[in-house]
């Protein structure tokens, strides 16, 4: 409704957020409801483009109201009543923050503007304290993706059995080539 009407010519995004929280606090989450979490997330950023493209268009003159994932992140690996409290961050942190990456990269036309959040502390990729500065899993993953900014996302299909107990693709894969030329494979084995 938002986007069909007198506010989509004026909108340049449509606020999209996504903190995952995936089950009760306290116990560990599975690799796998993480990764069915994912392919949720991918079918949501799925329908928000095509109703972006099928509202905004006609309201718009033919341009398009862009998707901000303004916040994202994941949170439910574990206790998160004490934000003060360092949480572990190991392998399936990294493999979800990936994953995100690629639900967002498929949908690169559209989503111009992304934001992990929080940055530092609270659940951050970065933990900053008395004892020194920490650099989460996530971080990592941030920081290989990274260099793919800028670049134009090619479609990368593989076929591949899924991941015991989920729908996810057993491998997810992503290319993009940069304005050079060159071409950058991601591959996400979630086995």
């Amino acid at each position: 409704a938002v986007l069909s009407g007198a506010v989509a010519p004026l909108a340049d995004w449509i606020s999209y957020n996504s903190y995952t929280h995936l089950g009760p606090f306290g116990p560990r989450l599975s690799h796998e409801a993480a990764s069915r979490r994912l392919a949720q997330i991918q079918a949501d950023l799925d329908a928000v483009a095509t109703l972006n493209r099928a509202t905004s268009r006609p309201a718009a003159a033919g341009r398009v109201v862009q998707t901000a994932v303004d916040e994202w992140n994941e949170f439910a690996w574990g206790d998160i009543t004490d934000n003060r409290r360092v949480a572990t961050y190991d392998l399936a942190h990294a493999l979800f923050t990936a994953g995100f990456l690629h639900a967002m990269l498929r949908h690169a036309d559209q989503v111009t503007l992304a934001t992990y959040s929080p940055a530092v502390n609270c659940r951050g990729p970065i933990v900053a304290d008395a004892r020194g500065v920490l650099l989460r899993s996530s971080f990592y993953v941030l920081e290989m993706y990274r260099s793919c900014a800028g670049g134009e996302v090619l479609a990368a299909k593989a076929e591949v059995p899924t991941l015991m107990g989920s729908a996810a693709p057993a491998l997810d894969a992503i290319a993009v080539r940069s304005p050079d030329g060159d071409l950058t494979l991601f591959v996400i084995n979630r086995e």
